[in-house]
């Protein structure tokens, strides 16, 4: 567990790389017009927290950048220290926190320059939270999929509003595994009701699965799948469609190449 846990911690600094970590304005030199020896403070303290968090003292440095974010509202490091906030609940897998901070940021920070980082990240805290297995269970003990509903959400809103967002190819990458996760939790419940021969509820996911979460892989043996269920439903139009649709679209694979022998049995039933 240990190991695993070191692993997400590792990986959840690669993903911050990738989706550009937010930087300090440059404070202009001294002398210069509308400089202050304050703002000068400012950018050394919120400095100073940065390193305390790079260190992991994460403690240290949330103290450290709300006291910024209280004793000066109007500095430019504020709402940056805001988003190092959310920074440091995330390092430490304190999710919930860290996406509640970083959707605070965006709602009083809607036109930031570092909102599609923000936003990003909410998605990441989401993801973060998905356990990998969380599909194997049958439908009776489903788990919550809200994670992977709420990353999906967030996700597709960062690509809509930033398309070229540095994060935006790691969001498409993470949007479409989300999506496939959902889509192998559709085929999971619609095989459980498969082997059971309850054909109705097989049916129910299947069309699901083939309308929502099309083109992550699962379409052949998903229209397989539909046209056996259809014809123990004696759908037989319906299963001649599923059947007919997997030949057209997928004949090199392996369901596909089954379908011949398939359509053939269900053309003889129909006679």
């Amino acid at each position: 567990m240990q190991l695993s846990q070191a692993a997400l911690c590792l990986s959840l600094c690669l993903i911050s790389c990738a989706h550009g970590r937010p930087h300090p304005p440059e404070a202009p030199p001294p002398g210069a017009e509308g400089h202050s020896a304050t703002e000068q403070q400012v950018q050394s303290r919120y400095q100073a927290a940065g390193r305390a968090l790079d260190r992991g003292l994460y403690q240290d440095a949330i103290k450290d950048f709300e006291a910024i974010r209280t004793e000066f509202p109007y500095s430019q490091y504020a709402a940056l220290s805001e988003l190092r906030i959310a920074d440091a609940h995330m390092r430490r897998s304190q999710y919930l926190e860290a996406i509640d901070a970083y959707r605070t940021f965006l709602r009083f920070h809607p036109s930031h320059p570092d909102a599609p980082y923000a936003l990003g990240r909410v998605g990441e805290a989401y993801y973060a939270q998905i356990p990998q297995d969380y599909y194997l269970m049958p439908p009776a003990a489903e788990k919550d999929l809200g994670h992977v509903k709420e990353a999906i959400a967030a996700y597709q809103d960062l690509l809509a509003r930033y398309p070229q967002a540095s994060g935006a190819p790691e969001a498409q990458k993470h949007l479409k595994a989300c999506q496939r996760k959902l889509a192998d939790h559709e085929m999971y419940v619609a095989r459980f009701y498969f082997a059971r021969k309850q054909w109705a509820g097989a049916v129910l996911r299947l069309t699901g699965l083939l309308r929502d979460y099309p083109g992550l892989g699962l379409d052949p043996d998903a229209l397989y799948m539909a046209a056996q269920a259809h014809a123990q439903l004696g759908q037989m139009d319906q299963a001649v469609a599923s059947v007919t649709r997997l030949l057209a679209d997928y004949p090199n694979t392996q369901a596909g190449r089954r379908a011949q022998s398939l359509l053939e049995h269900l053309e003889g039933r129909m006679q």
